[in-house]
């Protein structure tokens, strides 16, 4: 009976701590259920975050980088609606530290990722996260996403159209072909001959890829798994160059 006792009483500490820690992920669920900026802050600031992305393409940032990124980004996920669900969570001792091991479904993109887990330590008194790995999938896995999102876009530059982008490029025509948003520019002030092709195709590439990827709607749809193309022909009805831009020239 007393070496009962005495085991009961060893364990009672661990049990207690096991609780704080769930009670500390579902506290930090919450913050970010209703996205709120105050939850970066429960990174430690040289927390370990990973991301494989594809199953292939894995991300690594500090705990100090991601408290940026989420203070700076939480807005436009509340727009988007952007939440996750996590079901079969289990919570385990490792290390001086508390893992949290769960399935983690995320609305937005319709994608259930299974190895999702996230390490809690008690840190001057506060529960803090060092560390947290997640998987994820550039396009949206929900079924009619893409078609919709493309459609949306198609809809809102064709109201805009004709847009005049430079002094001489005119965007005059856009379609949604496939997955892809295909862009038809005029170079309304360059003839036949003017420009070699090879040389405007990749200096174009590289501009797209700075403006493209600096529009967070851009962004939004090559996450979405789109294909941004831009075919420009001069004014003399040749075609010029067609350029593809997909999520990966973005990091995204």
């Amino acid at each position: 009976m007393r070496l009962l006792l005495l085991l009961a009483l060893a364990s009672a500490p661990v049990f207690a701590d096991e609780k704080s820690a769930r009670a500390a992920f579902d506290e930090i669920r919450a913050q970010m259920d209703a996205f709120d900026p105050a939850v970066a802050w429960r990174y430690a600031p040289n927390a370990k975050i990973t991301t494989l992305r594809d199953g292939q393409q894995r991300l690594e940032i500090d705990g100090a980088q991601y408290a940026s990124l989420i203070a700076s980004s939480m807005a436009a996920a509340k727009a988007r609606n952007d939440r996750s669900t996590f079901s079969d969570v289990i919570v385990t001792a490792a290390d001086g530290r508390w893992r949290i091991s769960a399935k983690r479904y995320s609305h937005l993109r319709c994608h259930l990722d299974a190895g999702y887990t996230m390490d809690l330590a008690l840190i001057e008194g506060e529960w803090k996260i060092v560390a947290e790995h997640s998987e994820t999938r550039s396009a949206s896995q929900c079924a009619g996403a893409l078609t919709d999102v493309l459609a949306a876009a198609e809809m809102a530059i064709m109201k805009e159209l004709p847009i005049e982008i430079d002094a001489d490029t005119r965007l005059h025509a856009v379609k949604v072909d496939g997955s892809a948003l295909v862009h038809r520019l005029l170079l309304h002030t360059v003839g036949r001959g003017d420009l070699d092709r090879g040389q405007f195709s990749t200096a174009m590439r590289e501009n797209l890829k700075v403006s493209s990827c600096a529009d967070p709607g851009s962004v939004q749809l090559l996450r979405s798994g789109a294909t941004l193309r831009y075919q420009y022909q001069n004014r003399d009805g040749d075609e010029m160059a067609t350029i593809d831009l997909v999520a990966a020239d973005c990091g995204a």
